[in-house]
């Protein structure tokens, strides 16, 4: 699933619009903000554990590529944990035109009162072997030009309180 995710990452830079093309864009201008450097401060392992609806071990932090991420495992099931992405001074595109290229997908849909704008996602294909079905679902939070990919369990199809409380944590911390 982290390979995934981070697939879903770099696909989906390659196709956002390009920097320069929204460099008078008020949102791009403000992704000169600071970038989060740990993703960990952002949520703690018992709201994480709520928002998931099941006890999930402390968050880990982990640096690969130009992803930062913090992982709350759960000790049961790989399927159960939570990410949260946030990427680097290196990233080619700007948090902002990656968040509307996650707004604009065909599974994005707008959720207010999240930061100054988010979108939940989830998804599902069938496997590369074509004998299981493989299941993605996102909150990506866009907070004063910097973005958070809060990566969910793939069984979670629509959001729940307990999401939309983490969300609002989240962007308050950012």
């Amino acid at each position: 699933m982290a390979c995934a995710a981070a697939c879903a990452c770099s696909s989906s830079k390659s196709s956002a619009p390009d920097r320069s093309a929204l460099a008078s864009s008020p949102t791009v201008q403000a992704a000169s903000a600071p970038r989060i450097t740990d993703p960990c401060k952002l949520l703690t392992q018992v709201e994480a554990s709520e928002a998931a609806g099941r006890k999930l071990n402390p968050g880990e932090l982990e640096r690969f590529g130009g992803i930062t991420r913090c992982t709350f495992p759960d000790p049961t099931d790989s399927e159960g944990q939570i990410f949260l992405d946030v990427h680097g001074e290196t990233a080619p595109v700007a948090d902002a035109a990656l968040f509307d290229s996650y707004l604009h997908a065909p599974n994005g849909k707008p959720v207010s009162g999240i930061g100054d704008q988010a979108v939940w996602s989830h998804s599902e294909m069938p496997s590369p072997s074509g004998r299981s079905v493989m299941k993605f679902t996102s909150l990506d939070i866009l907070k004063g030009g910097r973005l958070v990919e809060v990566r969910l369990p793939g069984s979670m199809t629509t959001i729940t309180a307990g999401v939309e409380k983490a969300g609002k944590l989240i962007a308050g911390r950012m």
